[in-house]
């Protein structure tokens, strides 16, 4: 349970990160997360799914929800007098969900409908392409939403017993972040989330991640209207004493001032692209960078993944001004300030890399990033950031595709 006080507004949001997701299922129930979280505003033994969701509504609040490859997240907003009853209704859902059968089918449509909405998505559309092939062996491939055919068919007894497994609380994170006082709010905690005792987990599979050993470009058209390119970058895990730098790294790539990235693509008469940016995946076993780039000409894809390329490999040796990293390192600590003031969004920008490194690590980060020098930047795109083995995949429209390279 982690607890923080924020008094800038009469509002309290708690949010609860189970760690359930794709991640942990398998090729048979793929999916079963992103439904589950569905099926929880359902109705519970004692109120009905209008006692759950219309209820918070009518106090004033917001309740949503949302499913990662490594966290399901239930998030809760209300002002602070009726934290109680929100929180009662809270533990009600995660607990003791009982799945009426005659609301089942309907679940099952509105997650397919959400499938096929996706399906047609451009950006849906390339990550998946990209995942199939940069976690290709290993659980990180898998859609989150699953596949059609088995949200279609997958019992409700199965999901049932995955419910079980995995939604007890010694499986949560529950956060709280708003306008309240830490011991009166302890008080509701017991009341509420405190009367379920720690259960039996079921083992968590070992998760295998295959390592990038070579160059791999993989090919593909698809009904989307630009070109898409993806890098993936594998990179050491949070746990790396160069972690830091490299999530530095990530901030400088994205600063249209500073990022050559965005300087050699996106600039200039000619740009070879329209947009490109950097995003860095944290997981338990590894972290990576995933830079990706669009261009309304589909000629200049091999230009362009060649061009990010160089521009990663130069890195080690590119000019870094103290005054870049306490520039970027202010815009990251107002940035999480800002955030903190938007309540529940603070759960969904922070949720994965919470769940996975725990609250203390995401809290420092910022302070971490301030202390990087340049000489550990260098040195960490020096070891880390040499674009030998990476996996690229480019994602074309219908009657563009050239001969397929590798």
């Amino acid at each position: 349970v982690i607890l923080k006080e924020n008094h800038s507004s009469p509002m309290i949001a708690s949010i609860v990160f189970v760690r359930s997701g794709s991640k942990y299922e398998t090729d048979f129930n793929n999916g079963a997360t992103h439904f589950l979280e569905h099926l929880l505003f359902n109705g519970t033994a004692t109120r009905t799914q209008e006692q759950i969701s219309d209820r918070i509504k009518n106090l004033g609040g917001y309740i949503n929800a949302f499913t990662r490859k490594e966290v399901t997240g239930y998030l809760s907003l209300v002002p602070r007098e009726h934290i109680g009853e929100a929180l009662d209704i809270q533990q009600d859902m995660l607990f003791n969900s009982i799945f009426p059968e005659d609301r089942f089918p309907k679940e099952r449509k509105i997650v397919i409908e959400e499938i096929r909405k996706d399906s047609d998505s451009p950006d849906y559309i390339a990550e998946l392409f990209h995942d199939r092939w940069a976690y290709q062996g290993s659980p990180y491939a898998r859609p989150v939403l699953g596949y059609e055919n088995l949200i279609s068919t997958v019992p409700r007894d199965d999901v049932i017993d995955y419910y079980h497994a995995f939604y007890q609380p010694n499986n949560m994170i529950l956060l709280l972040i708003g306008d309240f006082a830490t011991d009166a709010l302890k008080k509701e905690l017991d009341q509420t989330f405190g009367q379920y005792p720690a259960r039996p987990l079921p083992s968590r599979p070992v998760v295998t991640v295959p390592e990038i050993t070579s160059a791999v470009t993989q090919r593909t058209t698809a009904e989307i209207g630009e070109t898409r390119i993806d890098v993936h970058l594998r990179l050491p895990s949070y746990r790396d004493p160069s972690y830091a730098a490299l999530s530095l790294w990530s901030e400088l790539l994205n600063d249209e001032a500073f990022s050559p990235l965005v300087q050699n693509l996106t600039k200039g008469e000619d740009a070879l692209a329209t947009r490109v940016s950097v995003s860095m995946e944290t997981q338990e076993e590894f972290s990576a960078y995933r830079i990706s780039a669009a261009t309304d000409d589909a000629g200049r894809a091999d230009q362009i993944l060649s061009e990010i390329l160089k521009t990663v490999r130069g890195l080690s040796t590119a000019p870094i001004r103290a005054e870049d990293i306490q520039t970027i390192a202010t815009r990251l600590r107002v940035a999480d300030i800002f955030l903190r003031e938007k309540l529940h969004y603070y759960a969904f920008m922070k949720a994965p890399m919470l769940a996975v490194t725990g609250y203390e690590f995401v809290d420092q980060l910022a302070e971490r990033v301030a202390q990087v020098t340049p000489q550990q930047l260098q040195r960490a795109a020096s070891q880390h950031l040499r674009a030998e083995a990476y996996v690229a995949t480019i994602v074309k429209p219908p009657d563009t595709m050239a001969s397929s390279g590798g």
